[in-house]
């Protein structure tokens, strides 16, 4: 039960912070693009890609690894032309992972779809190492840390495969390369190997070739016989070779062919004897990828004895793909504000402290990004851990909460941080409480998923040698005002005084500002709505009725809501000064004669 429910927080901690997915639905599917990973992901490799998109979920939380990483990233920016050279030279590598999984498997029966696998990622892996020797004399250039550790590895892995690089080109054809299309894919893989190194090999694929010469012919001779019928030899998967016509000549399609598929721009089809040099085109093809299985069965003999090699090639790649990635990031653009390199803290004093932050998702989906409003933030561990952040609808408290999330999650990841300056201790936990949803499925109302996740929270300590940040928003709003704003206090005033955790902790409780300012440990922050004509800032119910207007909401019933809240807050004034003159006569009480406090309780009655 307790794993359920780490996974579902840490599921929903990524889908409120929007992590790797924006939380808007486009045609009933998540979009990628408004994620922190669709904004920060730069990677030219696939095996990059799956490297970000796995350490976004859970960044490092080790201070050396972090530093070693910020060093590579600072000198990449400081030498631009390196950096774009290897950026451009990782372009094109293919993936490793997937080539290397290949290999790891030893199948049972060789088909002729795993033949042709077998086939192009042999070719694959030779491009993958011949490029390598370019790569690592750039990688050569590195001073840091983590750069002299990458180049290393390199040249350590590369010494290693230089026996499979000289088997690859003993075996395979010079001009084997990887195609696009499926047909191409498919001639690479029956002539991958070299001529004249199996003369069986070469007797198959010259029948093999011939076949599809004698298909090309036929669908000529058909085009000569029969006016404008421009019919066009095609190849797939399913179908193997067969006829494409325009949809122009469905009408007039002559009673040769035969198996018709009507498409929308397009109709396939076939003849008999099409059909019958199709079926001989198989064998050609089968016979001839069977013996290119003898050749391709040394080649991945001798792979798989330098596999962990390859595996070695793979994970650098990938970790220098990442590293570029966020240099790439690190630098901006002239729409955003500055990035800067933050300080991870592991000695104490430890601060949390964000100078003009900004919401790299919000800010890249703004119309003018300089309209965006940057944020401060200051923590410490020896006087305010817990900050308390009130304000109106629509004032940015969710944003601000979500900011300190997503920059202490790219702070941790090794890259730059959009703030003018950052520093934090090293944090191992994020803990969240976000959003405002229920769950019909578990018949869970919104107030009872609130107290699931806060249970979670209030029951994780933080570690002895790192911290952990705390984000609640709006807790306590599933309920009345009363009770939510005692659960709200009551939670806020024990995380304060939880050692090693920073809480940010956004409300509409203005009376939690009043009523943990008594504590040493909190922080009050106030979020509102500048008015563009002055230097005013507008709230309340008067700033509450534009916004309602402002979403089309009718304008005689945001005024009568602002009476009735008049109206409520004169009933309230009032109630509090019965009270405060009931209380005054029962203090005077003991000095009062009898008559006296008669003619009290008279009045009192009198103005009730």
């Amino acid at each position: 039960m307790g794993v359920k429910r780490v996974t579902e927080s840490l599921k929903v901690a990524i889908q409120h912070l929007e992590l790797l997915e924006n939380n808007r639905v486009t045609l009933d599917k998540k979009i990628r693009k408004g994620s922190l990973l669709g904004i920060i992901d730069c990677t030219q490799t696939k095996i990059g890609h799956r490297l970000l998109r796995s350490e976004i979920v859970a960044p490092l939380c080790e201070y050396k690894k972090i530093i070693e990483r910020q060093e590579l990233v600072e000198e990449l920016l400081t030498s631009p032309a390196l950096h774009n050279h290897i950026s451009h030279n990782l372009a094109n590598f293919h993936d490793t992972d997937q080539i290397t999984i290949h290999y790891t498997v030893e199948p049972k029966e060789f088909t002729c779809t795993l033949l042709k696998r077998e086939a192009i990622n042999a070719i694959r892996l030779r491009e993958v190492l011949q490029k390598l020797p370019g790569l690592l004399k750039l990688v050569r250039n590195f001073d840091s840390t983590l750069g002299q550790r990458l180049c290393k590895q390199l040249e350590e892995a590369t010494s290693k495969v230089s026996g499979v690089v000289k088997l690859l080109n003993e075996k395979l054809n010079k001009e084997s390369k990887t195609q696009a299309t499926t047909e191409e894919r498919r001639l690479e893989a029956v002539f991958c190997v070299k001529p004249n190194v199996d003369g069986l090999l070469d007797v198959a694929r010259l029948a093999y070739a011939q076949t599809i010469q004698e298909m090309k012919r036929y669908v000529q001779a058909l085009n000569e016989k029969t006016a404008d019928l421009d019919a066009r030899l095609t190849y797939s998967v399913k179908r193997g070779y067969h006829i494409r016509l325009a949809q122009n000549h469905l009408g007039g399609v002559p009673g040769i062919f035969i198996e018709l598929v009507v498409q929308k721009r397009c109709v396939l089809c076939t003849t008999e004897e099409l059909a019958s040099m199709n079926f001989k085109h198989d064998q050609t093809m089968h016979a001839a990828l069977k013996r290119t299985e003898i050749q391709l069965h040394s080649i991945r003999t001798t792979i798989g004895e330098v596999l962990p090699h390859v595996y070695s090639i793979s994970d650098t790649i990938a970790l220098l793909d990442l590293i570029v990635c966020f240099a790439w990031v690190s630098k901006g653009s002239p729409e955003s504000g500055p990035f800067s390199r933050p300080a991870i803290l592991n000695e104490p004093p430890f601060d949390l402290v964000i100078v003009k932050g900004r919401h790299l998702i919000v800010e890249s989906a703004m119309e003018d990004p300089e309209m965006y409003t940057p944020k401060d933030l200051e923590l410490n561990s020896h006087q305010y851990s817990l900050a308390n952040v009130v304000g109106g609808n629509c004032t940015g408290k969710t944003t601000f909460v979500k900011q300190i999330a997503i920059i202490c999650i790219m702070a941790h990841l090794g890259c730059f941080v959009p703030a003018a300056s950052c520093k934090m201790p090293l944090v191992n936990r994020i803990l969240t409480r976000l959003g405002n949803e229920d769950n019909m499925e578990a018949n869970a109302s919104t107030f009872s998923l609130e107290m699931s996740e806060m249970a979670y929270i209030l029951n994780t300590k933080a570690l002895e040698t790192s911290h952990q940040l705390v984000l609640v928003d709006e807790v306590g709003r599933g309920t009345s005002t009363e009770e939510g704003f005692a659960i709200a206090w009551a939670m806020a005033n024990f995380l304060q005084h939880r050692k090693n955790t920073f809480t940010i902790f956004a409300n509409h409780f203005f009376r939690t500002c009043q009523q943990l300012g008594r504590q040493v440990t909190m922080k009050p922050l106030h979020c509102f709505v500048a008015n563009d004509t002055d230097d005013t800032h507008e709230e309340g119910m008067e700033y509450l009725s534009k916004l309602a207007i402002a979403c089309g909401f009718p304008q005689h019933i945001a005024n009568r809501a602002a009476q009735v809240k008049e109206n409520l807050e004169d009933h309230q004034a009032a109630s509090l000064a019965r009270k405060q003159q009931l209380k005054a006569l029962v203090r005077d009480c003991k000095i009062m004669s009898t008559e006296e406090i008669r003619q009290g309780l008279a009045e009192f009655a009198k103005r009730q």
